[in-house]
């Protein structure tokens, strides 16, 4: 079982908890003002009906099997037909001295169940709903009188907006967890496989020439070879299901795709850490990074240098990437747009707000350009 279920048996199994502990608190109030109750048998047989229902939905809710529709509007309409005996059962002189119903704040543990299932929304409007009928029962424009009604509508929908946060939570994490030790296997693997098969492979293709003809062909296919798997131990593309295991939405570590980049002419920063990101999103950002180093190669001189900087930031990537070529001017990328020149606007700007993301350039004549990429992490 994964965190974010296990997370939501906690909460259904406080949800049960908090239902006995309003039980409580209603049979302690009724059995105060029993004495002066218009029907206090009937008083003593609603608290009753209560105790027994909190047990049904206890054995109910803990069985995901079993929270159906049928369960939880049928939780809304038992509670809602407590509701409805309030005036008659205690009468209007002491409904008016507390504003209570006999279910006192029972009555809000429906509510809260429905908004643990199904979110706040739903929470939000199974509590209005009971929570009309009890302002129904006595109507009073006194505060007392409404008060109930508003905390009907705001406790449920606040408890359901954290159930609904925290599974999300709890699922990335457990995601980037499942990111982050498929990856270290796949280290490990590439150690294995680089401390053995590929240093054969390249002893090979280095030695083969010697061996006559068929060793020279021999060398050019281990060469050819050790070039795949090389390929291959670079992709870092991690396939993960909606649960965190392999084998759905593809990810992948953004940092080992930025490094790729490195060469003489450019230097590569990055975090501690590998950054799990969907592969489709880090080949998009990959590719406005590519672009803007292919424009450093034909516009900054043949002896520019550039770096990249790869940041996190609160769930935002920030890539710095500058150079310290001849610069660029905002005329001069208003020229080359309208030239049909759109590396600029396309390839880079383009794919950034595709992203989701802020792209921002500033530049000095001869002082070199350097870009600003701020992307969310996520889809």
């Amino acid at each position: 079982m994964d965190s974010s279920q296990s997370l939501l048996r906690s909460m259904w199994r406080a949800g049960g908890l908090l239902r006995f502990a309003m039980l409580v608190l209603a049979c302690a109030v009724n059995g105060l003002r029993d004495p002066q109750a218009l029907h206090p048998r009937l008083l003593v047989a609603v608290c009753a009906v209560m105790a027994a229902w909190s047990v049904c939905t206890w054995f109910w809710n803990q069985s995901a099997r079993r929270r159906t529709w049928v369960w939880m509007m049928l939780d809304i309409v038992v509670t809602a037909a407590i509701v409805a005996t309030s005036r008659p059962v205690l009468g209007e002189t002491l409904l008016r001295d507390s504003f209570l119903g006999v279910s006192v704040y029972w009555m809000a543990a429906a509510p809260i169940a429905v908004a643990i299932w199904k979110g706040p929304v739903a929470g939000a409007v199974a509590g209005a709903v009971l929570g009309l009928e009890q302002f129904l029962q006595l109507p009073s424009l006194a505060p007392r009188a409404w008060l109930d009604l508003v905390c009907m509508v705001i406790v449920p929908a606040f408890v359901g907006l954290v159930a609904t946060e925290l599974e999300v939570l709890l699922r990335q994490r457990d995601k980037d967890r499942a990111v982050a030790a498929a990856l270290a296997e796949r280290e490990r693997l590439n150690r294995i496989v680089h401390d053995g098969v590929l240093q054969v492979l390249a002893m090979v293709e280095h030695e083969g020439g010697d061996l006559g003809p068929k060793g020279v062909r021999l060398a050019r296919l281990a060469g050819e070879q050790e070039t795949r798997l090389r390929g291959l131990l670079q992709d870092r593309g991690i396939a993960l299901d909606a649960e965190g295991s392999a084998s759905g939405d593809t990810m992948t570590d953004l940092v080992s795709m930025v490094m790729l980049r490195e060469s003489p002419s450019v230097s590569v920063s990055v975090m501690a850490g590998a950054v799990a990101m969907p592969l489709r999103r880090a080949r998009e950002l990959d590719a406005a990074i590519g672009e803007a180093l292919t424009n450093v190669t034909k516009h900054a001189g043949p002896d520019a240098h550039a770096w990249i900087l790869l940041e996190e930031d609160g769930g935002e990537l920030i890539v710095s990437l500058r150079d310290d070529g001849v610069g660029m001017t905002a005329a001069q990328l208003r020229d080359a747009a309208a030239a049909g020149r759109l590396g600029v606007r396309e390839s880079i700007q383009g794919r950034i707000r595709a992203l989701g993301g802020v792209c921002s350039w500033r530049s000095e004549p001869q002082g070199g350009l350097e870009w600003e990429f701020r992307v969310p992490v996520g889809a």
